[in-house]
């Protein structure tokens, strides 16, 4: 995967790399984050209508246009603010928010799509490129975050969400070690570590998952000659020893694990049945089929569900779980049958492993933090020259 003036990824990059530096190098909520995320969101706008306007794509990406406008519709139509009152009671929520993450996540994939269809193909260098500038703002998250846990709060355990932020940067690893072995190992070091001194579990799963699967993945296309299963299992002890070695150092993560382990999953254990239960027994067909709008399990559950399909089945009913759905399995079989790289291919089932275990025990397309690995799965799909013959394409 040669990419000579990736000119359109640089503007939006830069606005999100602004975006997020909102508490560190400038105030939360300032009139430059709100202008950063304006024009990122404007710049997404575009590439989506430049998407929309291909006449030869995957059948699944025309469905992933066409989530976005339910989405856009389902903010149209609901309250600018709802309120949680039972259950865990957050308090008033206001849902520009969420609909300003859905579609940083979701304009991040056009955008990535029509540099790469311009472009023809993506160098690795350029991806590396992305990878490294994403992983400075994921240490620069993450050590901010833990200086405000630990400093302005004032407790000694605590969870880092930017663990999710640093997971996301999994998916660059392929282009990493294509690059240098020792600059991947040590972006991989350094990924085990912060992932588990986050403490949070949806992100050591998904990690564990990422790492599993790119060992198996590997031994595949090796066909498993005796240098491949070696190095395999070097990697896999080598991580399983600086897990293992994290794990224990931490007894806020040990708490947590045995906290799940005498009382289930937590809040999810009371939020599941409940929003399940409000959807089940709802009578009217409208809401059942197209759901009650932006943001309302906040009402329902006094939170959002950190679990995408029942935050789409509350909020977007059947239509919005099959479209998610069908999002999903399309682009499994575009990536199962495209004539893409081992190491490209790779870095694709990655991106939709971790969207796809987020997707079920934390937040997926509506995470903002998820926009690294969701630009790239954009930039593989969109240089993928099988979507340009002139027939059709289902996957």
């Amino acid at each position: 995967m040669a990419l000579q003036k990736p000119v359109g990824l640089v503007s939006p990059i830069l606005f999100f790399f602004l975006y997020y530096l909102q508490g560190i190098l400038y105030p939360s909520g300032s009139i430059l984050s709100q202008v950063s995320i304006f024009f990122f969101l404007l710049i997404g706008l575009y590439y989506y209508g430049k998407t929309a306007l291909y006449v030869h794509k995957p059948f699944w990406v025309t469905i992933w246009l066409i989530f976005y406008l339910v989405q856009t519709a389902s903010f149209l139509f609901s309250p600018q603010v709802v309120f949680g009152t039972v259950y865990e009671a957050i308090g008033e929520v206001h849902t520009m928010d969420q609909f300003k993450s859905i579609s940083a996540f979701m304009l991040s994939f056009c955008i990535g799509y029509v540099v790469a269809r311009k472009s023809g193909k993506i160098s690795n260098n350029i991806l590396v490129s992305i990878g490294l500038i994403f992983f400075l703002l994921a240490l620069i998250r993450y050590f901010y975050m833990l200086h405000a846990l630990l400093s302005w709060l004032r407790v000694d355990g605590v969870t880092n969400n930017s663990g999710y932020f640093v997971v996301g940067i999994l998916p660059f690893l392929p282009f990493f070690l294509k690059r240098s072995k020792i600059l991947a190992a040590i972006i991989l070091v350094l990924s085990i570590v912060l992932i588990m001194f986050a403490a949070k579990r949806g992100a050591i799963v998904c990690m564990v998952a990422a790492l599993f699967f790119s060992v198996l993945f590997y031994l595949k296309e090796n066909k498993a000659s005796m240098k491949a299963i070696l190095l395999a299992v070097v990697l896999f002890l080598g991580a399983g020893y600086l897990i293992y070695y994290a794990y224990e150092s931490n007894e806020w993560l040990l708490s947590r694990i045995e906290f799940m382990q005498n009382e289930g999953i937590g809040g999810r254990g009371v939020a599941y049945p409940v929003l399940l239960g409000h959807w089940y027994n709802d009578t009217n067909f409208w809401t059942l089929m197209f759901g009650n709008g932006m943001a309302q399990t906040v009402t329902v559950w006094g939170n959002f569900a950190h679990n995408d399909w029942l935050e789409l089945l509350i909020c977007n009913g059947v239509v919005g779980v099959v479209l998610y759905l069908m999002i999903f399995v399309g682009l499994f079989r575009f990536i199962y049958r495209s004539s893409l790289s081992s190491w490209v291919r790779l870095s694709a089932y990655l991106c939709m492993l971790i969207w796809f275990l987020q997707s079920l025990f934390s937040m997926g397309f509506t995470s903002m933090s998820n926009v690294e690995y969701i630009l790239l799965l954009g930039l593989i799909v969109g240089s993928e020259k099988v979507q340009f013959k002139k027939v059709p394409c289902n996957g």
